[in-house]
């Protein structure tokens, strides 16, 4: 916006603390450049995205205070057209302050309004720096305090960024669950404690993966709810102070307008502005999302682990070489990147959690850190679960002729044989198997415990995967059996 003849040029403007220059043909004010010279620029996407939000109500406050009869049309008029070019990018190099900055906000909000200020005057034919028509105080800023703006923009960024999560997340889900259907009906081995435990079917230990995540979403949806109640129209402390009676109102209705959301006052503006609860509880939700995705990339790593000397149930999409050393070698990088910004984005919780409690007396000052670790984890989680969507559950396979040998070598049907042989007794096939090598199932016919058939019935993998009847009759006919005594006889397991 500024070339640079007008870069050696200056204005001088002047405010309670006296004079100071600001380059000429620049649209911030005094305020904007004391804060630049104290904090330095530290201006990136995420913080242009939040004075986007400050320009959307400064929008919808013109509009607003224009309903309440004190801010007549041709104010109001430049103030709308001036929000409009700053939200179509055109003065986003006149917004050059990051989130760390004074306390509440305060810089944000003036930033903004002295912009829309001053470009409202030059559209009204005023100079820069005049404020001849529209002032960034009175005018901008007319019915609102910093302190009330702060907690709703962050509601604001809450509700405008949580649609791009949702969406990701539920698109993950939908990934998984054609996944599951595609393996409906196959076996594989499952375990815990990283040991081998009992048969699991496929699709359910992807189904679990993507209930999980639906849970989350629906967290998500309930402290979205929290969000629509803000402490606009409160302005310092919450008294609303220096509003018209009628402005919360009008606010909320113009805000409902341009967001499609169902926008409401605060029930109680106090709390709205001194407490950011409602924020910790969207983060903590978004918290829970993360850790679900920490889990489900954990398991994709562990079941594709070898893949000669590994579980290598997975095969993931290949998508980069995995060693500069090691020809050939495929890692999991997309299991691997997603637990990063989730475990990321878990840490970001954590600063909002420390800025919650922080807040003192009437107001939380520490807004701007909720802001900017609150859009991080937004912006992050939507990226996570979009990633692991995209690059890996939409080419994730299982291996099934490995899924078949695990099942085969190993004594996870074992299990299936204890309500017919008992515990100990199975302890012991068990045992002897882990020792010989030689399948649990071709030990108990060895022993004559069970005929091929039977145990074709006890043994069906698919079948293990859900409650079933056990057959008492078999279990009278095995217990009462000769075999079945010997064998106790032998391994001294027999009552006494």
């Amino acid at each position: 916006m500024v070339n640079s003849k007008q870069a050696m040029q200056a204005r001088t403007e002047k405010d309670a603390l006296g004079e100071i220059k600001i380059e000429q043909g620049r649209y911030w004010g005094s305020f904007t450049q004391r804060a630049l010279e104290t904090f330095g620029q530290g201006a990136d996407a995420n913080s242009l995205y939040y004075y986007g939000i400050y320009v959307k109500m400064k929008l919808v406050c013109a509009r607003a205070n224009n309903a309440c009869g004190i801010l007549d049309g041709g104010r109001k008029s430049s103030i709308e057209k001036a929000c409009a070019e700053a939200l179509s990018g055109k003065f986003d190099s006149e917004f050059p302050l990051g989130f760390y900055q004074a306390g509440a906000g305060t810089p944000f909000n003036m930033n903004v309004n002295e912009v829309i200020a001053n470009r409202a005057n030059e559209i009204m034919g005023a100079p820069l720096g005049s404020y001849r028509h529209v002032h960034p105080n009175n005018d901008v800023n007319m019915c609102q305090s910093s302190n009330d703006l702060g907690p709703t923009a962050l509601r604001l960024a809450a509700l405008d960024l949580s649609i791009g999560v949702r969406k990701s997340a539920e698109e993950l889900c939908a990934t998984l669950e054609a996944k599951a259907k595609k393996y409906e009906g196959r076996v594989k081995v499952g375990r815990t404690h990283l040991q081998d435990a009992v048969p699991i079917g496929i699709s359910q230990e992807i189904m679990a993966w993507s209930d999980s995540i639906r849970s989350d979403i629906a967290a998500l949806g309930i402290a979205r709810k929290e969000m629509l109640e803000i402490p606009l129209g409160g302005t310092a402390l919450g008294t609303g102070i220096a509003a018209h009676p009628e402005f919360s109102a009008n606010v909320c209705a113009q805000l409902s307008k341009l967001t499609r959301e169902d926008i409401i006052p605060a029930k109680n503006m106090h709390a709205g502005i001194s407490m950011l609860n409602p924020i910790l509880g969207y983060a903590s939700a978004l918290k829970r999302l993360n850790a679900t995705l920490v889990k489900v990339a954990n398991d994709m790593k562990i079941l594709m682990s070898g893949p000669k000397a590994g579980i290598a149930e997975i095969v993931l999409p290949e998508v980069e070489p995995g060693s500069s050393i090691m020809p050939g070698k495929i890692n999991p990088s997309v299991p691997e990147a997603v637990e990063i910004i989730a475990r990321d984005m878990i840490a970001k919780e954590h600063a909002i959690e420390q800025a919650t409690m922080s807040g003192q007396l009437q107001l939380n000052v520490l807004t701007p850190l909720v802001a900017k670790n609150l859009i991080e984890m937004l912006k992050g989680t939507e990226m996570a679960c979009a990633l692991l969507d995209r690059k890996c559950a939409s080419g994730l396979e299982y291996d099934l002729d490995v899924c078949k040998s695990n099942m085969d070598r190993t004594y996870v049907l074992a299990t299936a044989l204890n309500p017919y042989l008992g515990y100990q007794a199975v302890a012991e096939i068990v045992k002897e198997s882990l020792k010989s090598g030689k399948p649990a199932r071709e030990l108990v016919m060895s022993y004559g415990l069970a005929s091929e058939k039977e145990l074709d019935g006890i043994l069906d993998a698919q079948r293990l995967t859900s409650p079933g009847q056990v057959d008492n009759k078999l279990v009278q006919k095995i217990r009462l059996s000769e075999s079945y005594n010997k064998y106790l006889q032998k391994t001294g397991k027999a009552p006494k």
